[in-house]
């Protein structure tokens, strides 16, 4: 999201969730720098591959409207995989993206900061949408 601009919406997501997969193939990019903020809530099953996903996200040139695409596009290609091997998938956009490596830090940064807040605030529900508003719902579409 840009900076200055305030999120109407939060989207709480798990990659170890199915449901949080459709919901992630079913978002529409052009939410991403809209009114849209993504949370990722990871977990030790998962958390090589958020890193490596997040990372692909801020190595991709261009728009966030653009490298959320492909990158959702790219990890959703690997949903079979991420079921059975989380880290093995996760070694594979890893390999898609040899630049990525120079986010990882930042990455893991972000991700940290997103699990302390979202600890503080008690959410475990994934998935989760988060109005300004407060209201929260695990049942929403895009």
């Amino acid at each position: 999201m840009a900076p200055g601009k305030v999120a109407k919406r939060i989207v709480v997501l798990s990659l170890s969730c199915d449901a949080c997969l459709e919901r992630l193939a079913k978002m529409p990019s052009s939410n991403i720098d809209g009114d849209l903020v993504l949370f990722f809530k990871t977990n030790d099953r998962v958390e090589g591959l958020t890193r490596a996903f997040v990372a692909g996200l801020l190595a991709e040139p261009g728009s966030r409207t653009t490298a959320f695409a492909k990158e959702s596009r790219m990890l959703l290609s690997l949903r079979d995989l991420i079921a059975i091997d989380p880290d093995k998938a996760a070694g594979v956009l890893w390999s898609m993206h040899p630049n990525a490596a120079d986010f990882a830090q930042q990455a893991s940064r972000m991700i940290y900061s997103q699990q302390f807040i979202l600890e503080k605030l008690g959410l475990e529900t994934t998935p989760l949408l988060v109005n300004r508003s407060g209201e929260m719902t695990s049942a929403f579409q895009f």
